[in-house]
Parts: structure tokens; sequence; C-alpha cells
């Protein structure tokens, strides 16, 4: 994990980010395992999550090692 990428994980996120990037699919990380994003997409991200009924939790320190 470092700054210039944020993980999300979940029912549903990859397909959220593929909306919020007008279709394009993000990358699968193998550790940890997620979809990646830039950090300057995570809060339109969780905005949008949302607005759409999901529950959004953020997780900071969980997969840092």
């Amino acid at each position: 994990m470092n700054p210039s990428l944020s993980t999300v994980s979940g029912w549903g996120a990859r397909d959220l980010i593929t909306d919020l990037r007008n279709g394009r699919p993000p990358l699968w990380n193998r550790n940890p395992r997620g979809w990646v994003i830039g950090p300057w997409r995570t809060s339109d991200l969780i905005a949008f999550a949302e607005s759409r009924g999901f529950l959004v939790v953020l997780d900071e320190w969980a997969e840092v090692r």
C-alpha cells in the first residue's frame, strides 16, 4: 500500500469503479486483494457509491503491512 493508490473491495466495487470511469474497468491488485484506483478518485467513488445507496466503510490501516 502506498499513497499513490487506493484499494477498493466489496460487492459491486468493480461495477461502481467502471461506471465512475466511463466504462473503463479497474485493475486488480492481489495483495491486498481489491480493485486499484488513484487516490484522487477515492472521494468521487465514495460519493458515487453513497448516492447509489451503498454503505461505505473506510478502513485506512487494515491492509497496511
